[in-house]
């Protein structure tokens, strides 16, 4: 049997002083450049000590990196720790990435499609 930690976090003024929490793509964007992802992102939140939060309070957007764009509904509400994209279409040269960024939370960049 293995046990899963999870945390629920309050945000409030006194956050720098507890450190920020860190997105995680879970599940990497795959798909071809100017077409629909084939496999869309899942973004975790996580806190400070790498538990999934499941109290996170809030909103994940992704955006490509320099050179690309993202088209699709680029912001969703997190549920239980987990911000859940469909839809999205990436364009640009190659080596795209996607960059997750939310309030109070450290950004993170996915694997370049």
């Amino acid at each position: 049997m293995t046990a899963i930690t999870i945390a629920k976090s309050v945000a409030g003024p006194m956050d720098f002083l507890l450190g920020l929490g860190q997105l995680n793509f879970l599940t990497q964007p795959v798909g071809v450049l100017g077409l629909p992802l084939v496999v869309n992102p899942i973004i975790q939140v996580l806190t400070e000590n790498g538990i999934l939060d499941i109290g996170y309070v809030g909103s994940v957007t992704v955006s490509a990196s320099i050179g690309g764009s993202v088209s699709g509904t680029v912001t969703v509400p997190v549920v239980l720790g987990l911000a859940t994209f469909v839809g999205l279409t990436v364009g640009g040269s190659g080596g795209i990435s996607l960059i997750a960024s939310a309030p109070g939370v450290n950004p993170a960049t996915s694997n370049p499609i």
